[in-house]
């Protein structure tokens, strides 16, 4: 697409940091050496009291941005400061212990732009400790189908049904509004509203598929996603599971209303937001409109630095 301007392609990336000290310098040097350059890279420590800033210390690029969270709330939330905080277009989903491929930004963007859609993702490489050296165990999101997909399999998977799934991943590159007309990122979860999120932006917008692996994936057990205390299987877990099935049911029946010429598309979205919205306390909000308000004076600050 041609003919934007500079600004038009500003990207904020969210890296939520809680215990991945060990990690989270890989993560950041691999967003700072994106080709794309146009970028702010905010690293949250969600309420972590061994924060990171000795192993970012050294780092000197103006477009990172450290930010303490007054408290430990989950990764969700502190994503949801950054796309509030933020007045760029578009958000990047990062996590603290994972690494991005140079062109990853690049080309995420170019087929957001090229398809007019809400957001896009690509395969991911999935990659396990073995003594002192990783080895590539896995590669999924390889490809994309519109036809109903069997479970298990990692396929981007835009065909909605009335069954809760998992049918692309959160990490990708978003169009800030589009978040936000679904009720932003957080919603009241602390481990897996990445599920729910994705199926209400593909009921809401469109998505794009980039089948190269941009995104590398570190397998670790004591991880959000694989420790036995917040894990799939963990009872936090499957609670968040339900959850996320009960706002889903619903949402879906609104979305075949929608598909039925019986909706428009702005009380799809309307229905959606409130929906999300109903699980954050009032002193969630408060908590969040705070901490909003000093990562975006620390955002303003920098910017001024930058020169505009």
């Amino acid at each position: 697409m041609t003919g934007l301007r500079a600004a038009d392609r500003r990207v904020v990336v969210s890296i939520p940091q809680f215990k991945c000290k060990a990690h989270v310098r890989q993560a950041v040097d691999s967003l700072l050496q994106q080709t794309h350059r146009n970028l702010t890279v905010v690293v949250a420590n969600d309420g972590d009291t061994d924060p990171p800033w000795e192993e970012l210390a050294s780092i000197h690029d103006v477009r990172l941005v450290r930010f303490e969270l007054k408290r430990n709330r989950g990764p969700y939330f502190a994503t949801s400061v950054v796309l509030h905080a933020a007045d760029a277009p578009y958000l990047l989903i990062q996590d603290a212990d994972d690494w991005s491929d140079p062109r990853r930004v690049s080309l995420l963007l170019a087929a957001v732009e090229r398809d007019r859609s809400d957001f896009a993702v690509s395969a991911q490489s999935l990659y396990a400790q073995s003594g002192a050296s990783l080895h590539l165990s896995d590669v999924r999101w390889v490809e994309s189908s519109t036809a109903p997909v069997p479970p298990g399999r990692f396929i981007v998977n835009p065909c909605l049904t009335s069954e809760y799934r998992y049918r692309a991943p959160h990490h990708g590159l978003f169009r800030c509004h589009a978040l936000r007309d679904v009720g932003a990122y957080y919603a009241g979860f602390r481990l897996s509203y990445d599920r729910l999120l994705t199926n209400l932006m593909l009921m809401t917008g469109r998505v794009s598929h980039v089948t190269v692996s941009l995104y590398c994936r570190l397998i670790r057990a004591d991880s959000i996603t694989h420790s036995p205390l917040t894990g799939w299987n963990s009872e936090m877990g499957r609670h968040e599971f339900e959850i996320g099935q009960t706002f889903y049911g619903p949402c879906f029946e609104r979305y075949r209303e929608y598909l039925g010429g019986r909706l428009s598309h702005t009380a799809l979205l309307s229905f959606i937001r409130k929906t999300t919205e109903q699980h954050v306390t009032e002193a969630e909000r408060s908590e969040l409109h705070s901490e909003v308000q000093r990562l975006r004076a620390l955002l303003v600050e920098r910017q001024s630095i930058r020169g505009g």
